[in-house]
């Protein structure tokens, strides 16, 4: 599996940010394009798990992956929320914070979504 990122976005949120923020994006809007996100207002969701992330960042621990998440969601870049409160199930969804906005300025470079800030 190839990982990318926008050398930018580097420079503003942090490299593992990037890589992560860049991945997000990908899935959103590839679960976008089959109909398999969940829409809350003007967000879209999508649900990952821990064992999922695992899968899809194989280079980083389960603490990296958090403290990853916890700084873009610090920086107001994503949000997360547990819609399923359940005892056995504690999937979280993640969506772009602002995803309207975001959507707006994004545009593709070589087939890579850009974020401009």
């Amino acid at each position: 599996m190839y990982y990318n990122f926008n050398s930018r976005n580097a420079i503003l949120f942090g490299v593992n940010e990037a890589i992560f923020l860049e991945k997000l994006i990908q899935l959103i809007f590839e679960k976008k394009a089959i109909k398999n996100t969940e829409e809350y207002g003007k967000q879209t969701w999508i649900k990952i798990s821990g064992k999922q992330f695992t899968k899809i960042f194989p280079f980083w621990t389960t603490s990296q992956t958090k403290r990853i998440i916890n700084s873009l969601k610090k920086q107001k870049i994503i949000q997360t929320h547990l819609f399923n409160p359940s005892m056995e199930n504690h999937t979280k969804s993640y969506a772009l914070k602002n995803e309207e906005d975001f959507i707006s300025i994004i545009s593709k470079e070589e087939n890579n979504y850009v974020l401009y800030a």
